[in-house]
């Protein structure tokens, strides 16, 4: 029995070494990662223990330093293609683009305040020169509010446009880059502009003239109406809006022409010269350097104004009767392509102009820990695409693919909170976004993100009544933070999510300030925080304004003149040695009276810009100035403006 037992441990302890052996032997047949894909420079890591040591000794946690991203459940590369319409131009195309889940609303208003039922709202595309029908329209309810669903809001630019019965109609470049928006419109109404088109020499009159619509600001939309010159060269609008317009006119044979006009006017003369320069060319690949038509040239002149055209089947284009002057053509593609610069002279002919327009680029890669090489799951990786601003997820083993449109190079964008991009000769940029450089005839990429664990500032946005009460987050609105770490100051913008939630992420855990002010319409917030943070930061946007009064020593209210504020930043230091952080800004009423948002319980600089060319600032404690209306009188024998002086004055109905 004692052999027998003896036997059987022999037996039992070969067995665990052929194990031992054979799991040896299974882990020696696993593949390595390549070290060279590993290495971390020395300044890496000294960065790294530094954070790491700076708040240990702080006895502060830095708020991201072991912050790990959420892992996907997805097991493969999550991959992105382009849609084939989503590479051409024109209506089919704009309509496929436009699709998503944002929200755009707002109230349609008459100049005083009243809702204007039965107006129209549009979105469409926008090229000036397009007369397609509209991308969304709706018709605002008795309350004058519309609503516009399934849009898209990843950094899209549209054409906004608002009309109502016996109201001059006004449109615009409207970008939306945000989930849900408000966008409130006042209509003015209109009146009479009318005129005639003539020779500028000659002055004789210019019959079917194109006169576009009047508008405040450049560019002129031909959606919102254009008029041909009859016989005797005459045009009129019955709704133009009321003040200085532009008015845009062409001839064939006559340079484009802007003209500033007033409105009311029933006789105004518009010349056109003649003999504008002509510029032909065409469209190419990037990758074949070959002709490729279906293309959109832009062609941006001095001072702003915009003309287009299309391109012909075999990419050829001519744009005609332009000014004389700087010029940037740009061909567009489901993206715009590389713009040329030119010198136009009067009357010149400019022949093989060549555009380049952008081609597709199939990207992949993989996000990996800059410090041990590991894949890191769930990284939203942002790039510039056809329908704006699109995005992948990496999978398990940190892999992405995607495709886009470019012509020699792309940018990504990592807003991950706790990591920040390491770069390298390979990739270049600055903060969270990334710039690849490509050859011509490449038709794919590779990239390996590294990212590195860096401390954030991290805070929400809530909303206030008349009351003080929190009643909600404000989502989707830009938060301006400013930082200073070792006297060097950064000025970095994100975005809450749709909880009012926000972060930024810090290049390092050294220890430092950092302010924020938000503004959302009439409301505004401020906070102010050390670094490293110890618990997030809460801003409260309410409705408070400061009302102030400017007037001469002699009661002469002082109007037109620019008064500005700004703020102090660090908080606490001299303010010969402060930055001084842009608030709010307005113009001084007929009665002397202007207004201000500004936050409670803060430092604010108040410049008054005064007619005599002189600038005076003054210093104040927020809380002093919105607990009632100010008085300031300008003295202009001593260039000084006194603050509150009597209140010989005052004004108490706003504007």
């Amino acid at each position: 029995m004692k052999n027998r037992g003896v036997m059987w441990v022999a037996l039992a302890l070969c067995l665990v070494t052929l194990g031992l052996w054979s799991l040896r032997r299974q882990v020696e047949r696993l593949p390595k990662e390549s070290k060279q894909e590993e290495v971390v420079s020395a300044d890496d890591e000294a960065a790294y223990d530094e954070d790491v040591a700076r708040s240990r000794a702080a006895k502060v946690r830095l708020t991201s330093l072991d912050l790990e991203p959420l892992p996907t459940p997805r097991a493969t590369a999550q991959v992105k293609r382009l849609v084939e319409v989503e590479r051409r131009e024109g209506h089919d195309a704009d309509k496929v683009r436009a699709v998503g889940d944002a929200l755009l609303y707002g109230t349609v208003r008459s100049e005083d305040r009243q809702p204007i039922p039965g107006a129209t709202v549009q979105l469409l595309s926008p090229d000036p020169e397009a007369t397609d029908p509209p991308l969304r329209e709706c018709v605002t309810d008795t309350s004058g509010t519309y609503r516009i669903e399934k849009i898209n809001g990843s950094g899209m630019l549209y054409c906004f446009l608002a009309r109502a019965e016996g109201f001059a109609p006004t449109a615009g470049l409207f970008f939306l880059n945000q989930q849900e928006r408000e966008h409130n419109v006042t209509l003015e109404r209109g009146d009479e502009l009318s005129g005639r088109v003539v020779d500028a020499v000659t002055s004789l009159p210019i019959p079917r003239a194109k006169v576009y619509f009047p508008v405040k600001n450049k560019p002129s939309y031909a959606v919102l109406g254009t008029i041909s010159t009859s016989a005797m060269g005459e045009f009129r609008f019955d709704h133009a809006p009321k003040g200085n317009v532009i008015v845009t006119v062409e001839a064939d044979g006559y340079m484009r022409t802007e003209a500033r006009l007033r409105v009311p006017t029933k006789d105004a003369v518009i010349p056109l010269r003649a003999g504008g320069a002509v510029v032909r060319g065409v469209t190419v690949s990037r990758l074949t350097r070959k002709p490729e038509g279906g293309a959109k040239v832009l062609a941006i002149l001095e001072g702003g104004s915009i003309t287009t055209t299309r391109t012909d089947d075999e990419g050829r284009f001519e744009l005609k009767d332009l000014p004389a002057g700087q010029i940037k053509l740009i061909g567009y593609k489901g993206m715009p392509g590389e713009a040329v610069d030119l010198t136009l002279r009067e009357r010149e002919v400019k022949e093989g102009v060549e555009l380049v327009l952008p081609s597709p680029l199939f990207v992949s890669g993989k996000v990996v820990h800059a410090f041990n090489g590991k894949p890191l799951p769930g990284i939203r990786i942002y790039y510039a695409g056809p329908a704006g601003k699109g995005s992948v997820l990496s999978d398990e083993q940190g892999l992405f693919a995607f495709e886009t449109l470019v012509v020699d190079e792309y940018v990504l964008e990592i807003h991950e909170k706790g990591f920040l991009p390491l770069f390298d000769r390979e990739t270049t940029g600055s903060g969270e976004r990334i710039t690849r450089k490509i050859s011509r005839n490449a038709s794919s990429d590779q990239v390996r993100i590294r990212l590195r664990p860096v401390p954030c500032i991290e805070g929400k946005v809530v909303r206030a009544d008349r009351n003080g009460k929190v009643v909600g987050p404000a989502m989707w609105i830009d938060v301006p933070v400013t930082y200073q770490q070792r006297g060097n100051i950064e000025r970095v913008m994100t975005r809450t999510d749709s909880l009012g939630q926000f972060f930024i992420n810090l290049s390092s855990g050294r220890r430092g300030n950092a302010k924020i002010i938000v503004q959302r319409g009439r409301s505004i917030g401020a906070a102010s925080t050390r670094i490293p943070t110890r618990r997030p930061v809460e801003i409260v946007l309410r409705s408070t304004r400061m009302a102030g009064e400017l007037f001469l020593v002699d009661q002469t209210p002082l109007a037109g003149v620019l008064v500005t504020s700004s703020y102090l930043f660090p908080d606490g230091v001299a303010p010969e040695k402060a930055t001084r952080l842009p608030g709010a800004s307005d113009f001084v009423g007929n009665r002397g009276d202007f207004y201000l948002l500004m936050p409670e319980k803060d430092k604010v600089e108040l410049a008054f810009h005064l007619p005599d060319g002189k600038t005076v600032t003054k210093i104040f404690d927020t809380d002093a100035l919105l607990r009632r209306r100010q008085i300031f009188i300008y003295d202009p024998i001593s260039g000084d403006i006194l603050h509150d002086v009597g209140r010989q004055n005052p004004r108490t109905n706003p504007r």
